[in-house]
C-alpha cells in the first residue's frame, strides 16, 4: 500500500488506516509501528524512478507485446514504443536509436485511461524511434502463438478468452456483460480458474501417483501454461504459491503458516518489481486472502455463517476505494458474484 502511494494516495490513506488500526486493536502496538514504518518506507520508495538521457541509443529487452505497440526496459527504465503490427516477442533484445518523450495519450469522458494504465506499469516515457537494431530474436514465439490460438474462436468468444486468459481488452457482448460486473478482470486477477484447474488436475492424477506427486505435476502443468502467457502476473503468482506451499508442507514439515506464505512471496515480488503494488491483480491476489485472514482473526463470535458474512461485508467495505480507483464505477453485485 505505501508503494502505491504517490499513485492514489487519497484512496489508499484509508486502508492504510484501516489495517495499522486492526493490528494496533487485536495484536500489539509495537506490531502496528513496525507496519506504519513499513507503509511510510513504501510511500518514500513510490518517489524514485529511473531517468535516461533525453535522446540517445537505447539498448534493452522487450518485456511485453501486444498488437500495435510493446513495452521496452533499458537500463531500468520502461518506455512504450509504438509499432503497429509488430512482430516483436518476449525477450527479444533490441538497440533503439531514438527520442524520449513523456507519454501524450488523451482520455475521454468514460473511456479507457490508457496513460494511466502504463503508469501503473512504471512506463511513464514513450520513445519515438529513428532506428531499431535487433541485437538476439527470441525463439520462444509467442505473441504468433497467442494469435492463432484466438484465431480459432469467433470475434465475440475470442474477446472473452482473451480477457480471462491473457488479461487483454476486447469489445464483445459476453465481454461488455462480464466486465459491467466487473467480473472479467476480477477472474483474471485472482486467478480462481486457474486454482480450479490444478484441483481438476490434481484429482485425476492422484489415481496414478501419491498426493506429494501428482500436487508437483499439477504445478508442472501450471507452469507450461506461465510460459505461454508471461508476463502475466496473477499466472505467476499462483506457481510461486504453489511451489512454495509444496515445499512447507512436504520438505519443511508446515513450518510456516499460509498467511507467512502469501506475505513472503508478497514482499519478493515487490522487491523485484515495486510497481506491482499498482496493478489489480497484485492487489486482488495478495489484499484479499490477506484481509479475509485478517478480519476473520478480529470476530470472537462462533459460527461458521458469522464468521464467513462478516469479513465478505468488511472486505466490500475495504475494497470500495479500489473498486472506484481501478473501473470507475461501483458494482453491489460483483461481491455477491
Amino acid at each position: 500500500l505505501g508503494i502505491s502511494f504517490k499513485q492514489c494516495w487519497y484512496i489508499l490513506i484509508i486502508p492504510i488506516i484501516v489495517l495499522i488500526t486492526i493490528i494496533f486493536l487485536k495484536h500489539s502496538k509495537r506490531l502496528a509501528l513496525l507496519c506504519l514504518g513499513v507503509s511510510l518506507l513504501g510511500a518514500g520508495i513510490s518517489f524514485i524512478r529511473f531517468s535516461a538521457p533525453k535522446e540517445g541509443t537505447y539498448t534493452g529487452i522487450v518485456y511485453e507485446v501486444k498488437d500495435n505497440y510493446f513495452l521496452f526496459n533499458a537500463s531500468g527504465e520502461r518506455f512504450y514504443v509504438f509499432e503497429k503490427d509488430n512482430k516483436r516477442e518476449l525477450g527479444d533484445i533490441l538497440k533503439i536509436k531514438g527520442y524520449k518523450s513523456q507519454l501524450s495519450f488523451s482520455t475521454l469522458e468514460s473511456s479507457f485511461n490508457f496513460k494511466d494504465y502504463l503508469n501503473k506499469k512504471g512506463v511513464f516515457n514513450e520513445l519515438s524511434c529513428s532506428n531499431i537494431d535487433v541485437k538476439f530474436s527470441s525463439f520462444l514465439k509467442l505473441h504468433l502463438l497467442k494469435k492463432r490460438f484466438l484465431a480459432h474462436f469467433s470475434n465475440d468468444t475470442a474477446s472473452l478468452v482473451s480477457s480471462i486468459l491473457f488479461s487483454d481488452g476486447g469489445e464483445g457482448e459476453m465481454t461488455d456483460a462480464i466486465r459491467g460486473l466487473h467480473l472479467s478482470k476480477f477472474l483474471s486477477a485472482n486467478g480462481t480458474y486457474i486454482y480450479c484447474f490444478i484441483g481438476i488436475i490434481s484429482y485425476f492424477l492422484e489415481k496414478l501417483y501419491s498426493k506429494k506427486w501428482s500436487d508437483l505435476s499439477s504445478f508442472g502443468i501450471c507452469l507450461i501454461y506461465l510460459i505461454f502467457v508471461f508476463p502475466r502476473f496473477s499466472i505467476l503468482r499462483i506457481c510461486v504459491l504453489y511451489l512454495l506451499r509444496w515445499f512447507n508442507k512436504y520438505i519443511w514439515n508446515k513450518k510456516f503458516s499460509y498467511f507467512e506464505i502469501i506475505s513472503i512471496s508478497g514482499l519478493g515480488f515487490l522487491i523485484l518489481d515495486p510497481y506491482l503494488a499498482n496493478q489489480d491483480s497484485f492487489i486482488i491476489g495478495y489484499l484479499v486472502p490477506m484481509v479475509f485472514y485478517l478480519a476473520r482473526q478480529a470476530i470472537n463470535r462462533k459460527g461458521k455463517i458469522v464468521k464467513f458474512i462478516i469479513p465478505s461485508l468488511i472486505m466490500y467495505f475495504f475494497f470500495l476505494p479500489f473498486e472506484v480507483r481501478y473501473y470507475n464505477s461501483i458494482c453491489p453485485l460483483s461481491s455477491i458474484m
